[in-house]
């Protein structure tokens, strides 16, 4: 029987097209999604800023001590359930000519030829995909280890970056390691942990090059990894006034507003976001038991934030926001300490990039640090339809036909929603020599 444009073409584009895209999937596949996050009835009009939209974050539990187990007349903890802000990403879309469809529909077999017509189309929509959502990730993470200006060449590089997840209390398994191909290919020469991926055709699997290492199920190489500038200052900073550090003002976004004091008048000068910076005489804690942690060579691993959005002096004060924060309060919300003692001011901030230099850090990550999904977009036309993968990723399929430019096209749209969950879930990895 004959194939009926009209009846069944989205289906079978679309057929063909999400796995496509899904074979293609790296750390989206690792981070959190699921149906839970696909966004109805968006108001575009209300804009596409941070906040425009919330997305589910994991249950957060804190046992409570008592000597007798009566909790008459006490301040309780509940559990903290609750969304956080997300930001709503661009428009991604990819045309195809409707007349490439027609013949790939007429053709001896339909999904060989319609695999081949849009499997470049699938792929160069999720290596855009993916190179926005690392970006984001990488921005987000608060945690660093290594030096900044170094490049991992050694095992032990992604073996710190495991002991600093598992020393701060991160939940057990679904943590993962991706790094840049060169610094897989400086892997490969020790021979350690290289790992056999029976699964041909699975980006993620025959990307795999190490599984049950350091604590990390799987350590990957990806050939989009983030990048950023440094900004032109990274010398005499301060924090000028301390911020607020309470758990009940930051525990949604875990961001925090510093105002950042340089020596002299720096007025111009910028701290560009993807800087990392590390306070001064404040250390991170185990996120459980709330002990500060000792990191290598036994001293106490400080406190660490990544700088959201560039931030430029006036004269010798910036305001900086940064993923990551200091929470540190007595009482029950004590449970949610990030650090060991309060951020004050006069505290020293440390940049370790060098002035105006490029830098591309690879990701540590527990699956609950970051999540992503998408929002299910109204039709432009009666025909549309929509097809939701698995996970909540939402696509639309409109054909139209411009009269003007004598062209008939099918157009495939699909528009993420990223969110930081936690972001001492993220760690930004470098290498030590």
């Amino acid at each position: 029987m004959a194939n009926n444009l009209e009846s069944n073409i989205n289906t079978k584009l679309m057929d063909a097209f999400i796995p496509a895209f899904e074979s293609q999937r790296k750390v989206s596949k690792l981070i959190t999604t699921n149906a839970q996050n696909l966004v109805n009835n968006f108001d575009e009009s209300t804009g596409d800023a941070f906040g425009a939209v919330r997305m589910k974050r994991p249950l957060q539990f804190v046992p409570q001590e008592t000597p007798d187990g009566d909790f008459t007349g006490k301040e309780k903890n509940p559990v903290k359930v609750g969304t956080v802000p997300a930001e709503v990403g661009d428009y991604l879309t990819v045309f195809i000519e409707m007349s490439d469809v027609e013949r790939a529909l007429k053709s001896k077999d339909v999904a060989e030829e319609m695999s081949q017509l849009v499997a470049p189309a699938a792929e160069d929509m999720c290596n855009q995909t993916e190179s926005n959502l690392v970006d984001r990730m990488s921005k987000n993470a608060a945690l660093t280890s290594g030096d900044p200006t170094k490049s991992i060449d050694e095992w032990t590089d992604i073996a710190q970056a495991g002991a600093t997840m598992k020393a701060l209390g991160l939940p057990t398994g679904k943590k993962y390691c991706v790094i840049n191909e060169f610094d897989g290919l400086a892997l490969s020469g020790q021979q350690l942990g290289l790992a056999v991926n029976p699964e041909v055709g699975n980006a993620l699997s025959t990307a795999t090059i190490a599984n049950n290492y350091a604590g990390f199920d799987s350590v990957f190489t990806h050939d989009n990894m983030p990048a950023y500038t440094a900004g032109d200052i990274n010398t005499g900073l301060t924090i000028k006034s301390a911020p607020t550090m309470t758990y009940d003002a930051l525990k949604d976004s875990y961001r925090q507003d510093l105002v950042i004091e340089a020596g002299s008048d720096a007025t111009g000068k910028v701290i560009k976001a993807g800087t990392g910076l590390v306070i001064g005489g404040v250390n991170l804690v185990h996120l459980r038991n709330h002990k500060p942690i000792r990191g290598v060579g036994g001293a106490f691993i400080p406190l660490t934030v990544t700088v959201l959005e560039d931030a430029t002096f006036t004269g010798t004060d910036a305001n900086v926001k940064v993923s990551g924060c200091c929470i540190h309060e007595d009482g029950v919300n004590g449970a949610y300490n990030t650090t060991d003692v309060k951020i004050v001011a006069g505290a020293t901030v440390t940049i370790r990039e060098d002035n105006d230099a490029i830098y591309g850090p690879s990701l540590a990550f527990h699956q609950a640090f970051f999540g992503m999904g998408s929002i299910k977009l109204k039709k432009l036309d009666a025909t549309d339809a929509s097809f939701t993968t698995h996970d909540g990723l939402n696509f639309r399929v409109t054909k139209f036909s411009d009269g003007t430019a004598n062209t008939h096209q099918i157009r495939i749209d699909f528009r993420p929603t990223y969110a930081c969950l936690n972001p001492f879930f993220g760690e930004r990895v470098y290498g030590n020599n």
